[in-house]
C-alpha cells in the first residue's frame, strides 16, 4: 500500500483535541466504550476542523449491473453545512450517460436528475434533506459510512455534530489494539440495529455490523472498514433473506494543511458465498485538492433554467418547460 509519509502538526492538533475534551467527560481506559470515545473524539476534531473542501475525482467500477457505465466523474465542493457534489456518469468509450446533482445552498436541498443526453432532467427542491443517490461517490462519505444508519441520508453536517460520535459510542462492541498495512492503531466493532427499509412488499428489515481501523500515526484516521450487511424479509416481502460484505481500503493518502485526506479508495462487496459483486475504486485528483480555502458559494445552487421539470416537494408544485 503506498501511504505518503505524512509529518503532522502535533502542537495544533493538541490544544484543539484539548479543548474539545473540556466539553466532552473523558475517561480514558475505564472500558471499551470510554476507549472508543477517544477514537470518535478525533473523529470529530477532523470533521470541525473541514471549513471547506473542494476536488474532483474518478470512480472506477466493475459491476454487472452497471456494466454499461463503468465510470463517472465527481466534482465536489463543501463550505460550512452547504455542499455541491455533482456526477456525470460515463459508458465503456468516455460518453456521457447520465448526470445527477445534490446541493444545499443554506436554505434549500437540490437534487438534478438526468439520464441519457436526450433529457433535460428534473430538478427537486425542498427545505428538508432530499434522497442523495450521489453520497455512494463521495469518498468522505464512503469511508464515514459506519456513523449513518441504513434509513440515513449521509450528510456532512451530521459529522460535524457533537451527539453524533457520543451516540454512536452506543453500538460499540468490541475494541482492540491492532495492526494493519504496517500501521498501528486501534479496531472498533460497531453493531447497528436492525431498521426498517421501504414499504408495502418492498419493504425489508436492514442490520450492519462494521469492523473500523483507525490508524494512530494519521491521527485515528480511519483506513479499512470492514461492512456486513444482513437484509430480513417483512410478512410477504418481495425481498428474499440475503447477507453482503464490503471493505473498503484506504491505499493513498496526503496531508494538507494538518489535514489527512485519502487520495486513493478501493471498495470490494461480495456475496455471502463470499462470491465477488463489485468492485469500485475512488481516486482524487490532486491537483484538485483544496481544504479550508476561498469558495465561490454561487456553486450551492443550481441554476433553473434548462431543465425539463422542476418540482417544489414542500408545495407539489411542478413546473414544466
Amino acid at each position: 500500500m503506498f501511504i505518503e509519509n505524512i509529518k503532522r502538526k502535533k502542537i495544533v492538533w493538541l490544544i484543539f483535541i484539548g479543548l474539545i475534551i473540556g466539553e466532552w467527560d473523558l475517561s480514558l481506559g475505564k472500558d471499551i466504550k470510554e476507549q472508543a470515545k477517544t477514537v470518535f473524539l478525533y473523529q470529530l476534531s477532523y470533521f470541525q476542523k473541514l471549513d471547506s473542501l473542494e476536488y474532483t475525482s474518478t470512480l472506477t467500477m466493475q459491476d454487472a449491473e452497471l456494466a454499461d457505465i463503468p465510470y463517472s466523474d465527481v466534482f465536489f465542493v463543501l463550505k460550512g453545512d452547504k455542499y455541491y457534489r455533482k456526477v456525470v456518469m460515463k459508458g465503456t468509450k468516455g460518453e456521457e450517460k447520465g448526470l445527477m446533482i445534490n446541493s444545499f445552498n443554506g436554505e434549500s436541498y437540490q437534487y438534478l436528475y438526468k439520464m441519457g443526453i436526450e433529457q433535460k432532467g428534473i430538478l427537486i427542491f425542498s427545505s428538508n434533506p432530499l434522497r442523495d443517490d450521489t453520497a455512494s461517490y463521495d469518498v468522505l462519505l464512503e469511508l464515514y459510512s459506519f456513523v449513518y444508519a441504513p434509513n440515513e441520508i449521509p450528510r456532512f453536517a451530521t459529522l460535524k455534530e457533537k451527539t453524533t460520535w457520543e451516540r454512536l459510542v452506543d453500538g460499540v462492541a468490541a475494541y482492540s489494539e491492532a495492526e494493519m498495512f504496517g500501521h498501528k492503531g486501534v479496531k472498533l466493532t460497531l453493531q447497528k440495529p436492525k431498521v426498517k427499509i421501504g414499504e408495502g412488499d418492498a419493504a425489508y428489515y436492514q442490520g450492519e455490523t462494521y469492523e473500523v481501523f483507525f490508524a494512530s500515526e494519521f491521527t485515528y484516521f480511519p483506513l479499512y472498514i470492514y461492512r456486513r450487511i444482513q437484509v430480513s424479509p417483512i410478512g410477504e416481502s418481495q425481498w428474499a433473506p440475503t447477507e453482503i460484505s464490503e471493505e473498503l481500503k484506504v491505499t493513498e493518502v496526503k496531508s494538507i494543511e494538518s489535514t489527512v485526506f485519502p487520495l486513493k479508495i478501493e471498495r470490494i462487496s461480495k456475496d455471502k458465498n463470499g462470491e465477488l459483486i463489485g468492485k469500485t475504486i475512488f481516486k482524487i485528483d490532486t491537483k484538485s485538492l483544496k481544504i479550508n480555502k476561498s469558495v465561490d458559494e454561487k456553486v450551492f445552487t443550481i441554476p433553473r433554467t434548462g431543465v425539463g421539470m422542476i418540482v417544489n416537494e414542500d408545495t407539489g408544485e411542478v413546473i414544466r418547460e
